[in-house]
C-alpha cells in the first residue's frame, strides 16, 4: 500500500486486504454482491442499490444532539451551499449510527457528566479525522480517473489515428471519414471509431504477454471484424457526399449564370424610375433606392434551356471551366436574352389587346420625365407600363375567390418559382429540383379584365386614368366607402374592391327564406353609389399609436353569404350599420353584439374594448420622374466554399464567402 503514490494511508477501522478490496474491486461491503456504484469515502462503504436502501439511513432520523457524533456522508453540493440542508441530504450507515446513538442515550442515563463530556468530545475528534482522510481519499480517486480518463482519451484518439490511416491506405478519401452531425450512420461510426465504450488497439504496444504470431492474428482479426463494420456507413457517406457535391456544383454553376444575366441586365437603363419620396411608406417593401420599372428579362430557368449550358450541365463541368465558357459565349446568351424579351413582351401586350380597348392616351408619364426617355419606350412597353395593365397567375393566389393582382414584372416573378442560390450544408437532404428548374409555361399568366375595370375606375376617381404603374404603386391608399382605413398599396386596393364588389354580388344571387327580412347590403363601392366623396385617397403610413375604444360586432355581416367578422367602435359601427345596412336605430344583439375578449386580440385591453387606430392623414406629394436613367452599379454573386472542405482552405484562391445581392 505505501508504494502507491498519493494513496491515504489504511483507515484503523479496516485491514489491508479490506481496504483494497473497497478501492478496486466492484463488490458490495454488506452483501458481497456485484456493485457498480462508486466508493462513499466518508462512510467506507460500496453498497449496491438494495443495501444502499437497507443499510443507509438519513441523518435527519436521528436526534440534532447526535449528528456530530456520527459518520455522515453529503454527496450534493448543496450542503456546501446551504449547510441548513445537510441534514435533509446527509446519510449515514444504520447499523454505526444507531450503535452511536445507544451509546449516547445510556450515558445520558448515567447521568456522569463527566465521562459524559469525555466521549461526546472523542466522538467529534474521530469524526472530524474520518473528514480529514476522507477529503485526502477523494482527491485521490479523483486524480486516479482523471489518470485513467487520460489513458482512455490517448487510447481512443491513437486507435482513431489508426483506423484513419488503414482506411485511406485502403482507398478512401479523407471526406469520406468526415460524418456530420446528422448522418445516418454517425451513431454507429462514433461508437465504433470516436468513442468506443472499450477501446482495443489496432497495433501491439508491448502489454500483451503473448508469442508474436498470436498476437498478429489477434490484432488481424480486431481489424477484420471492425472493418466489415465500417465498409458500409462509409459507403452510404461517400454516396450521399459525393451526391451533394454534385448539387452543390449544380448551384455554382446556376449562381454564375444568374451572375451574367444580371450583368446583361444592367446594362441597359430602366424603362421608367422615380424618385424617393419624403413621405415614402415604413413598409419593408420600400426601400432608399428610386423604385424603377424594367422591361421583361429571362429568368435563370430559361438560360438553362440553351444546348451549350444543358450539354455542361449534364457532363458536371467545374465552376471555373463552366464561368469560362459563358465568357466566351455571352453574345450567344445576348441573342438569346433579345428574343426572350421580344416573344414574352409580344406575349404579355396580346393578352391586354385582346379586350381591344382604345387608349385616348397610352401611357401617362411620371411628373417632369425627360421627353426624349419617354419616347424612346415603344407601345408595347407602355401598354404593358400602365397602371391598369395587371393580371393573375394560375396557383399564384392564396385566396380561392379573389385572384392575386399583379403588374406584368411580379406576374412573371410568381410564375417562376425562386431556385436555391445557397449550397446544401452536409444536413440538408439532397432533393430533385426538377419541378423548380422547370420552364413555366406562359400561358399560367392571364389578364385580369375584373381587376383591370376596377383599376380604371380607381385611376378616374385619382384623375390619373393613364398613369404607369411605378408611379401609382409609390403611394398608399385608404379606402373612403367602408371602415377599412388601413393603408394599402395599389394592388391590394384593387383586391379589396374586388372582395366588396365579390360580397355585394353574392348578396344580391342569394335566397331569402319567406319568414326573414332580405339582408340589406349596399355596394358603397360602386362608383357611382355616391357623388360626393372619392374612392380612394393617397394616404401616409398609420402611425403607431392606438388608442383604447368600447367595441361592437356586426351580427348581419355574420350571416350567409357576408359572413365576415365587423368589429368597430360604436361610432364607426353605428355608420357602418346605416351606410351599409340601412339599420338607422342599432339594437343590441339584433344589429350589433359585444365581441368576447378572445375575438379582439387586444392585449392589455378591458372587456368589451378594442385598440383603434386614428385615421391616417393626406399624402399630397407628387410623385417625380428620375430621369438619371445611367447603367446601375453591378454587384456581383459571389460563390461559397465547398462545405465539404476543411475551415483552414477556406482562405484559398477562389473560395470566398458569397454575399446576397438585392436589386
Amino acid at each position: 500500500m505505501k508504494n502507491i503514490p498519493g494513496l491515504p494511508p489504511c483507515p484503523a477501522e479496516l485491514n489491508e486486504p479490506q481496504y483494497v478490496a473497497l478501492l478496486f474491486t466492484n463488490v458490495c461491503s454488506m452483501c458481497g454482491s456485484l456493485s457498480r456504484s462508486p466508493v462513499d469515502e466518508m462512510l467506507l462503504v460500496r453498497l449496491c442499490a438494495v443495501c444502499k436502501r437497507d443499510e443507509l439511513m438519513f441523518l435527519r432520523e436521528l436526534p440534532k444532539e447526535v449528528h456530530e457524533l456520527v459518520h455522515y456522508s453529503v454527496k450534493s453540493s448543496l450542503g456546501e451551499t446551504f449547510p441548513e440542508m445537510i441534514q435533509y441530504l446527509a446519510v449515514a450507515v444504520r447499523g454505526e449510527a444507531e450503535a452511536v446513538l445507544d451509546k449516547f442515550n445510556d450515558l445520558v442515563d448515567d447521568e456522569d457528566g463527566e465521562a459524559f463530556r469525555a466521549w461526546v468530545a472523542q466522538r467529534k475528534r474521530h469524526t472530524a479525522k474520518r473528514r480529514k482522510w476522507a477529503a485526502e481519499l477523494v482527491n485521490y480517486l479523483a486524480t486516479l480517473e482523471a489518470q485513467r480518463a487520460d489513458e482512455k482519451k490517448e487510447l481512443i484518439e491513437t486507435r482513431e489515428a489508426q483506423i484513419k490511416e488503414r482506411l485511406l491506405k485502403l482507398g478512401w478519401a479523407p471526406d469520406d471519414l468526415k460524418f456530420h452531425p446528422y448522418a445516418d450512420g454517425i451513431q454507429q461510426w462514433h461508437e465504433l471509431v470516436e468513442n468506443p465504450k472499450q477501446p482495443r488497439p489496432l497495433t501491439d504496444r508491448g502489454k500483451y504477454p503473448i508469442s508474436a504470431l498470436l498476437l498478429i492474428l489477434t490484432l488481424s482479426l480486431v481489424w477484420k471484424n471492425l472493418y466489415v463494420k465500417l465498409e458500409p456507413l462509409l459507403e452510404a457517406n461517400r454516396e450521399s457526399r459525393l451526391e451533394k457535391e454534385c448539387a452543390n456544383r449544380q448551384i455554382y454553376r446556376r449562381n454564375a449564370l444568374d451572375n451574367l444575366l444580371r450583368r446583361i441586365k444592367h446594362k441597359n437603363p430602366v424603362l421608367l424610375k422615380v424618385k424617393p419620396r419624403k413621405s415614402k411608406p415604413l413598409y419593408s417593401y420600400y426601400d432608399s433606392r428610386p423604385v424603377a420599372q424594367r422591361d421583361v428579362f429571362p429568368f435563370v430557368q430559361d438560360a438553362l434551356e440553351l444546348p451549350f449550358i444543358k450539354e455542361m450541365n449534364e457532363d458536371d463541368v467545374s465552376v471555373d471551366e463552366f464561368r469560362k465558357a459563358l465568357d466566351e459565349h455571352q453574345s450567344e446568351i445576348e441573342t438569346f436574352v433579345a428574343e426572350w424579351q421580344d416573344q414574352t413582351r409580344t406575349h404579355l401586350v396580346d393578352l391586354i389587346r385582346a379586350e381591344d380597348k382604345k387608349y385616348p392616351e397610352l401611357l401617362q408619364p411620371p411628373k417632369n420625365m425627360d421627353p426624349e426617355a419617354f419616347a424612346r419606350l415603344s407601345d408595347d412597353q407602355k401598354l404593358l407600363l400602365r397602371a391598369d395593365s395587371l393580371f393573375y397567375v394560375d396557383g399564384g393566389s392564396f385566396n380561392s375567390s379573389i385572384k392575386s393582382v399583379y403588374g406584368y414584372e411580379k406576374a412573371l416573378r410568381v410564375m417562376y418559382p425562386r431556385c436555391t442560390d445557397e449550397p446544401l450544408e452536409p444536413w440538408d437532404p439532397c432533393e430533385p429540383e426538377e419541378d423548380v428548374l422547370e420552364v413555366p409555361d406562359l400561358d399560367m399568366i392571364h389578364r385580369y379584365p375584373a381587376a383591370q375595370k376596377v383599376a380604371r375606375e380607381l385611376l378616374a376617381d385619382l384623375g390619373k386614368p393613364n398613369a404607369s404603374f411605378v408611379e401609382i404603386n409609390q403611394v398608399l391608399y385608404s379606402c373612403e366607402r367602408c371602415h377599412e382605413k388601413e393603408p394599402k398599396e395599389w394592388t391590394s386596393m384593387i383586391a379589396h374592391y374586388l372582395e366588396q364588389n365579390q360580397i355585394s354580388a353574392k348578396v344580391e344571387r342569394h335566397p331569402t327564406p319567406p319568414d326573414e327580412y332580405k339582408l340589406v347590403y349596399n355596394n358603397v363601392h360602386a362608383r357611382g353609389f355616391y357623388t360626393d366623396r372619392p374612392m380612394i385617397r393617397p394616404v401616409k403610413q398609420n402611425e403607431t399609436s392606438q388608442t383604447e375604444v368600447p367595441v361592437r360586432k356586426c351580427t348581419l355581416c355574420m350571416k350567409q353569404p357576408v359572413s365576415r367578422s365587423v368589429t368597430l367602435s360604436a361610432e364607426k359601427m353605428n355608420n357602418h350599420l346605416l351606410e351599409i345596412h340601412w339599420v338607422t336605430k342599432p339594437e343590441l344583439n339584433k344589429h350589433y353584439c359585444t365581441p368576447a375578449s378572445s375575438e379582439l386580440y387586444a392585449y392589455g385591453a378591458q372587456p368589451g374594448h378594442g385598440y383603434e387606430r386614428s385615421e391616417p392623414q393626406v399624402d399630397d406629394e407628387e410623385v417625380e420622374a428620375d430621369n438619371n436613367l445611367e447603367e446601375e452599379v453591378e454587384v456581383e454573386v459571389i460563390y461559397y466554399p465547398s462545405t465539404f472542405e476543411d475551415d483552414e482552405d477556406e482562405d484559398e484562391e477562389g473560395s470566398v464567402r458569397s454575399e446576397e445581392t438585392h436589386f
